[in-house]
């Protein structure tokens, strides 16, 4: 048995450039062909792979504020729900409704039951998380209205998130 049993080799750096064009070198001339490639085919509905699909929303931040909370309304307040307007100080729920936010930009646009999946799947189940007595918010204490029977709640009051909080439509680490 060797003193460096168990140990990796030293692996020797270097510049990825340099190995391009040393593996160029050291690889056999290509062929000419006489046949092109065939295009991939693509049917009207789907878009071309060089389409890129428009956000509905730039960040998560705005989908909060124009989609999640207009559309998911609860009772606040009690033993029941708790929700800050600051929310996206607790980063357990900043990153959690960013990846609902993903999810529903991608299931906005599958056919048929997309978004029922999104709301099955992904929206019911963490907003009960997020939103539970002992979720993030656990410790978050404002004054609620009482119960009134047969009203629909109001949307859960919110603040902007600062500039820069989340990621971008176009932002380079999403590429």
């Amino acid at each position: 048995m060797s003193d460096t049993a168990g140990f990796a080799p030293e692996l020797e750096i270097t510049d990825p450039d340099e190995n391009e064009s040393a593996a160029e070198a050291d690889a056999p001339a290509a062929q000419p062909t006489t046949e092109a490639a065939p295009e991939p085919a693509t049917t009207e509905d789907e878009p071309a792979e060089d389409e890129a699909t428009a956000l509905a929303y730039p960040n998560a931040g705005e989908w909060v504020n124009g989609w999640l909370l207009p559309h998911y309304r609860r009772q606040l307040g009690g033993s029941t729900r708790r929700w800050d307007p600051k929310w996206w100080h607790y980063e357990e729920v900043g990153g959690a409704l960013e990846a609902l936010w993903q999810a529903w930009e991608h299931l906005r646009l599958e056919p048929g039951t997309g978004i029922a999946v999104f709301y099955r799947d992904y929206l019911y189940p963490i907003m009960d998380q997020l939103t539970a007595p002992d979720g993030p918010f656990w410790n978050y204490h404002a004054t609620y209205d009482p119960v009134r029977s047969n009203i629909v709640p109001p949307a859960w009051e919110t603040t902007p998130t600062p500039r820069g909080w989340f990621r971008e439509a176009g932002d380079p680490r999403e590429q």
